[in-house]
């Protein structure tokens, strides 16, 4: 492992709470292609913070790699990256920096995408701008009131 690797796993030896390390870790690990290591090292880190909203999208991009290094079970791995995109669009909306709107439209973007590719059967409709759950009949978000399919 290069050597801002080998910092960060470390760093995690020395200290396995430091959640600042352990996405460090997991970015190297993915930077290098070592998708495994790298989801386990997200998943430490949203499992002690799971409002942790950009160690939700590392993990998120993770499980999208693995749905093309490992066909097989590629409907886990988009199922997985489907509910970590959903958990991180969530935190974004909450976010107030300056990338807060951008980081939403991203994992909107993705959450649309897997959607379509995931072939959720019977997967409730979800309003497009802030993610809540729409009757079948619905004409305007119950939560929102933006019009459904704008």
């Amino acid at each position: 492992m290069p050597g801002t690797g080998r910092y960060f796993e470390q760093a995690t030896l020395r200290d396995p709470g430091d959640l600042s390390a352990q996405h460090g870790l997991g970015n190297v690990q993915h930077h290098l292609g070592h998708l495994d290591e790298a989801i386990a090292a997200y998943e430490k880190v949203v499992a002690a913070r799971p409002d942790h909203a950009f160690a939700q999208h590392d993990l998120a991009l993770a499980y999208e790699q693995k749905i093309k290094t490992d066909p097989d079970q590629a409907s886990l791995w988009c199922e997985r990256a489907l509910q970590a995109w959903r958990v991180a669009y969530a935190l974004f909306q909450e976010g107030r920096g300056p990338t807060a709107e951008t980081d939403r439209l991203v994992a909107l973007a993705q959450i649309r995408k897997l959607e379509a590719q995931c072939g959720e059967p019977g997967a409730k409709q979800a309003c497009r701008n802030c993610q809540a759950e729409l009757p079948p009949d619905a004409r305007f978000c119950p939560n929102c009131g933006v019009p459904v399919g704008a």
